[in-house]
């Protein structure tokens, strides 16, 4: 059998459901190991297990591709336009940006579906946040790209970052629910499960709005670049306004110099018109016959 690399095994393992990563991982750093690929198999147990948003991520990076590709392709065409300043290129993409977005939620929210892992309105806005950070940062969109990412992204100007939402409290919080022993359902037990319950909604409103507050922050700091690009505009504007102001004057002073000379010049030539009548006057007079 061929020797398999760490990346291919990756690939094959991040294309799996989070909840049969672990499993699949360490089935495949055994195998690894009995084949001899000792550094290998060291190296695929190191692998992450992706949070739900990362694996719908990777997902659309192997089932829709086209649309990724143009994602891709309009991150990597503003990156362009933000460094030659081109505002209205960057209007334009803007609106791309939002489209290519509105178009992948829902292709996303499928394919969840799809897997019967059907995806929470936090798992979708930590899904948004990541393609958003991958139109704007370079390092996000070569990530997301791998179609292996770990967790969700988020960008806020400089780059990607821990996204809000994923707080190690609630994780705790779930691994301790989902390793509790079953309680008789006794008036404390059902006390106890309210108050989880009660939890584990206040988390997903949290998770929520955490993801509403990236996406405002996301907004702000896009709005924000489009500020600076109109202010650089507006000093080139103002620039090139004091240059013509400046032409202008000069012109002025140049066309009152030229009018004063047309003034002198147009006296000039009715005093020698009058001059040269009166010469031809005279000279009809001393000369019978000659012309006035």
């Amino acid at each position: 059998m061929q020797p398999q690399s760490l990346t291919d095994v990756a690939d094959e393992l991040y294309s799996l459901a989070p909840a049969e990563f672990t499993a699949a991982r360490d089935a495949r750093a055994r195998q690894m190991r009995a084949e001899g690929q000792r550094d290998v198999s060291e190296q695929i147990k190191k692998l992450t297990r992706p949070t739900a948003s990362a694996w719908l991520v990777n997902l659309l990076v192997r089932d829709a591709a086209d649309e990724m590709k143009r994602l891709f392709e309009i991150g990597d065409a503003l990156h362009v336009a933000q460094r030659s300043l081109a505002g209205d290129r960057l209007r334009e993409l803007s609106g791309q940006r939002r489209q290519v977005i509105a178009d992948l939620l829902p292709m996303a929210s499928r394919l969840a579906a799809t897997a019967r892992l059907p995806a929470s309105a936090a798992i979708l806005g930590e899904v948004k946040a990541t393609l958003e950070a991958a139109l704007a940062d370079p390092q996000a969109r070569a990530a997301v790209q791998s179609g292996r990412l770990t967790r969700g992204l988020a960008y806020a100007g400089l780059g990607e970052r821990e996204p809000p939402a994923a707080s190690a409290r609630s994780a705790r919080s779930r691994t301790a629910s989902r390793a509790r022993p079953p309680r008789p359902a006794t008036g404390a037990a059902r006390r106890r499960e309210e108050a989880d319950r009660s939890v584990r909604e206040a988390e997903a409103g949290a998770d929520a709005a955490a993801a509403a507050l990236a996406d405002a922050e996301r907004t702000s700091a896009g709005l924000s670049d489009e500020r600076q690009l109109a202010r650089r505009r507006i000093d080139n504007a103002r620039r090139e306004l004091s240059e013509a102001e400046a032409d202008e004057a000069r012109l002025a002073r140049e066309c009152s110099k030229a009018e004063r000379r047309l003034d002198a010049a147009a006296r000039a030539l009715e005093t020698a018109v009058q001059r040269l009548r009166q010469a031809r006057e005279r000279a009809a007079d001393v000369i019978p016959g000659a012309a006035p």
